[in-house]
């Protein structure tokens, strides 16, 4: 009988969570085990992938947006209840960014600390630990006797880790997105790209500065005669974050010449797969979002990373391209430097890099299995 795996607080409703959620579940499938997803927005995640098998997460419910003091208790009562969210083998938290202070990480192990006390088997994969505050740090290294094995995918998470002095077990890897395989296009020029944007207020980033200097670059690449498209990971959802609202105040924040055809914002949602499609149309991308950078160069498309986070940097580190990378807050005359450099280089480096891409591929899936050779094995 094969052995049961529920990825938890897993939110694949946005294509860069989506990349996580499922490169991990498909990879896990074709390693023979059978796969469950515990996630919010239930009912929508279901309607677009009918494919997976999902469960609503512990957390799920409206009423707890209202009274999220409550939310701990609920999910304790909820697990004790609940018995197809309890009859999973392991429990392994889902990839992602969420071992953070600006989000409740708490909240998000907290179902494997429960899982733990029943003895299941459990892990969190391929995590970015940080920016932490010292009741967090503190929070982890207690939780750190649940966690059988904690996966975490830069350099930068480590050194948090090490600081905090976490007592658990821990493995370096990269980015989950990476499990996926990478595609290659039969490149025509179009003269279009991709630019996505994102609002961030966390960790002293300013917006306003953020929207010059994307402003600038916009008008930049526009006066070397390409056409710009704003698009992203996550948009076209109700009441979801939407980043299309973003890119409908750089585009007004242009100069008149440019607001016209040359600039079109795209506010559909896209399925995963549609998304890469859509990207392997670009001639390239400049991209905020980390994984419409990651899709873009596993769909064959070069990419131009604006870094909000460490996760950023870090990822075009071991791609062997920082130079491709820029602050969220990066100085607007360094930043048209950098993006000119990209530009003028791109196409002499574009194999280089999709090279390192597939080596990431390759040390990414056998960290995997490492990984679950070190969850089998328990404490």
């Amino acid at each position: 009988m094969n052995k049961k795996i529920l990825i938890t607080n897993a939110v694949p409703v946005n294509n860069g969570d989506a990349a996580l959620v499922f490169s991990l579940a498909d990879s896990l499938i074709m390693l023979g085990y059978e796969i469950s997803i515990a996630t919010s927005y239930y009912s929508f995640v279901r309607s677009k992938y009918p494919e997976y098998k999902f469960i609503r997460e512990l957390g799920d419910y409206y009423f707890l947006k209202k009274l999220p003091f409550l939310k701990p208790l609920f999910i304790r009562l909820n697990f004790l209840l609940n018995r197809r969210y309890r009859n999973h083998d392991y429990f392994i938290a889902a990839p992602g960014g969420y071992l953070n202070s600006n989000y409740f990480p708490y909240h998000a192990l907290l179902p494997l600390i429960l899982a733990k006390e029943t003895g299941k088997k459990t892990g969190v994969y391929a995590q970015s630990v940080g920016p932490i505050s010292r009741s967090d740090a503190e929070m982890l290294r207690k939780a750190a006797k649940s966690i059988d094995i904690m996966m975490i995918r830069d350099m930068a998470s480590k050194e948090i880790l090490d600081g905090i002095e976490y007592p658990g077990r821990t493995l370096l890897s990269k980015d989950a997105a990476f499990l996926a395989n990478w595609k290659k296009k039969d490149f025509d020029k179009t003269g279009v790209i991709g630019i996505s944007v994102r609002e961030w207020h966390f960790d002293t980033r300013d917006v306003t500065e953020y929207v010059t200097m994307l402003t600038r670059l916009t008008e930049f690449v526009l006066q070397k005669g390409y056409k710009v498209e704003f698009i992203s990971t996550c948009q076209g959802i109700k009441g979801y974050k939407d980043d299309s609202i973003m890119a409908g105040k750089i585009k007004a924040n242009l100069s008149h010449e440019w607001q016209d055809a040359q600039v079109s914002i795209d506010r559909q949602y896209y399925k995963i797969d549609e998304l890469r499609k859509k990207l392997a149309d670009y001639e390239f991308v400049i991209g905020t979002r980390l994984h419409m950078c990651i899709l873009s160069w596993l769909s064959d498309t070069p990419a131009f990373n604006i870094s909000y986070e460490a996760k950023g940097l870090e990822c075009y580190k071991y791609l062997g391209i920082p130079e491709y990378s820029i602050d969220y807050n990066n100085e607007t005359e360094s930043a048209l430097d950098r993006l000119e450099g990209f530009i003028s280089t791109i196409e002499i480096k574009w194999e280089e890099v999709i090279v390192e891409v597939q080596k990431v591929h390759k040390k990414v899936n056998q960290d995997l299995e490492k990984f679950l050779n070190e969850l089998d094995s328990g404490q």
